[in-house]
């Protein structure tokens, strides 16, 4: 048995990145174990959520005595993630922000699933992954005045996507290396250090201007260890993709919510059309 209130439709946001056999094991199998611990001969929400968490980043492994301000570093570090995620990649849901610790290991998590398969991208949006990754160690220093450890999947996931901005050459002519193997790519050059230094300045600037939402997530985080999708938007509002979905905008692809490029010419022609049909127009009016 379930309960009414299931949100099917929230259950499919949250489950592009997993496999059929995760969805059905998660379910079938642990909403109904998570349902029969609790004592109860129906499953919640909360249940599928959490069993679908199970399957995609291991098994809740809470830690019952965790030092306070080491869970407040988390919850900072988390919220870091979730703010920019929520302001530079709209067009992104954030299905779970989360400090409880997982068997994988990891201490909290953000986690960010596709609105609609993407098959390509702008390199400017892997430039906002970036960001995101590089989000949660700077909120720390920002907020609690020091760097602390625990970014170490963060930063090189950062790397990584430098790797690719580079393989793709948003640097213009090649790195030093990258006739080799890009693992073995250096940073060595001052083109990505400088980039890589701007990004930094640009979160820290987002996060100090966006600071009151930091406290209250990282607070609300505090307070019940784990968010639903639901309840980060409780904290910090619609995206504009969401904004823009309720106004019932039109759009080509949810990828106009990360900005326009203003020097293609695809877009230089569409605006010289839209001017000239409006020179015409007024014309008419005149002549009229």
């Amino acid at each position: 048995n379930h309960d009414e209130s299931i949100d099917v439709d929230a259950i499919v946001a949250d489950t592009p990145r997993a496999t059929p056999a995760q969805v059905m094991s998660a379910i079938t199998k642990d909403s109904v174990r998570r349902a029969l611990f609790a004592n109860r001969e129906y499953v919640l929400q909360e249940d599928i959520d959490q069993a679908i968490q199970e399957q995609l980043v291991g098994m809740a492994n809470p830690i019952e005595d965790m030092d306070p301000v080491l869970l407040r570093q988390v919850a900072y570090h988390e919220s870091g993630h979730a703010i920019i995620q929520h302001y530079v990649m709209p067009d992104q849901r954030i299905s779970r922000v989360s400090i409880v610790r997982r068997s994988s290991g990891t201490l909290g998590y953000m986690l960010p699933v596709d609105t609609v398969e993407m098959y390509g991208q702008p390199l400017r949006r892997i430039v906002s992954r970036i960001m995101v990754a590089l989000a949660g160690h700077l909120a720390v220093k920002v907020f609690m005045g020091e760097f602390w450890t625990g970014a170490t999947g963060d930063y090189n996931m950062a790397r990584m996507e430098f790797r690719n901005l580079a393989v793709h050459g948003f640097f213009g002519p090649p790195v030093s290396e990258l006739y080799r193997d890009v693992k073995e790519l250096q940073f060595s050059d001052e083109r990505v250090e400088r980039i890589w230094v701007s990004l930094e300045e640009q979160i820290e600037r987002m996060l100090v201007e966006h600071a009151d939402e930091v406290e209250a997530l990282t607070e609300r985080l505090l307070e019940r260890r784990d968010l639903s999708n639901k309840e980060v938007l409780e904290v910090l509002g619609k995206n504009s993709l969401q904004l823009a979905q309720d106004e019932g905008v039109e759009m080509e692809s949810v990828l106009e919510q990360i900005g326009t490029n203003v020097e293609g010419l695809e877009y230089k022609r569409r605006q010289a059309k839209i001017a000239a049909s409006k020179s015409d127009d007024s014309s008419s009016k005149v002549n009229s």
